[in-house]
């Protein structure tokens, strides 16, 4: 497999080795189903041979309601224990490696985007994507943030 053009699958810690179709990838965040159905509308004119493969441990997901900020918040708040915070004391790196249980640093990630922008069904399943698979399987070490530049 080539290297990506941006990013890196190793600080991800995700695999190099596995290629993913346009249903294998987005299917699970609304391709190929319907808005009646909660998902995005696209992919319905398209060929979709094997398509259903994608839906059959899980179902359609009726994303029509779902509060991302709400799931990324509710997630980092069950898993709170796993991260450093304000109250912990900082270690003395001199003193070498801390025993015990190592907890983690929290990463934010930012998405800088404008009035006007065109939120395109692609750009909508993108995040998704983004937000469960950054935000929600990591359990709440990252957390997407989206910066809204606001032009006079």
């Amino acid at each position: 497999m080539p290297d990506p053009a941006l990013g890196d699958y190793n600080i991800l810690g995700i695999r190099n080795d596995i290629c993913f179709d346009r249903f294998g990838r987005y299917g699970p965040y609304g391709l190929g189903y319907s808005a009646q159905e909660g998902g995005t509308g696209e992919g319905l004119d398209t060929e979709r041979s094997g398509s259903e493969v994608v839906w059959s441990k899980t179902g359609k997901i009726d994303y029509t309601n779902v509060d991302w900020g709400d799931a990324q918040e509710r997630c980092v708040a069950r898993n709170q224990h796993r991260f450093v915070n304000e109250t912990d004391e900082v270690r003395d790196p001199t003193l070498g490696p801390a025993k015990g249980i190592q907890k983690l640093e929290r990463t934010a990630v930012l998405v800088r985007t404008y009035v006007g922008f065109r939120w395109t069904q692609h750009v909508i399943l993108n995040f998704r994507a983004m937000i469960a698979e950054l935000a929600l399987k990591s359990g709440g070490e990252y957390t997407l943030h989206f910066l809204l530049h606001v032009k006079n």
